[in-house]
């Protein structure tokens, strides 16, 4: 994701009575979040979890996660919530080309990730990336039989792109 390079690596959290706000001075009751960092702060989740059960009214969620940041737990607790989906960053089926793209998931942990959110009841939405840095015929083969071996509701393929301030990107710059 771009999101470390446009945050310095920074990741923000809004206060949960912030969002809460929000929600019911626009009476939101679908809405997605996009903050793939969120389930990197267990008590963030939570809180936010327990501030949408209190609402007047029921709420539909969407969000985007990292696969190495979440747990079966944490899914059904957010489906208990409103969570309806929840999106994954699988990026690609093959770990040296998320090891060479410095990634910290594995193809193991998307695959837990996967069942652990259909398991909590949430349908998965996959998003995945060919070509990217160090990526071969093969390894982008691999990536399109991850999204048909696991029970993906929706995937999503994107060219890779090296975006300035990442690794690929000086190395593409190069």
């Amino acid at each position: 994701c771009r999101t470390t390079v446009a945050t310095e690596k920074k990741v923000r959290y809004r206060k949960v009575e912030s969002v809460i706000e929000e929600i019911e001075k626009y009476h939101l009751t679908n809405f997605i979040l996009h903050g793939d960092t969120m389930t990197m702060n267990k008590r963030w989740i939570y809180d936010f979890c327990r501030a949408v059960r209190s609402l007047s009214f029921s709420v539909r969620i969407v969000s985007n996660y990292r696969v190495d940041s979440v747990d079966l737990e944490t899914l059904k607790e957010m489906k208990s919530a409103g969570w309806w989906m929840v999106s994954y960053g699988c990026e690609s089926g093959n770990d040296k080309v998320l090891q060479m793209n410095k990634k910290e998931a594995t193809v193991e942990q998307t695959k837990k990730a996967v069942r652990w959110a259909k398991k909590a009841g949430l349908k998965v939405w996959g998003y995945f990336m060919l070509g990217m840095y160090g990526d071969t015929r093969e390894s982008m083969e691999e990536t399109i039989q991850l999204s048909l071996s696991e029970p993906f509701d929706i995937v999503n393929f994107s060219v890779a792109a090296p975006y300035p301030g990442t690794e690929w990107g000086q190395i593409a710059e190069r």
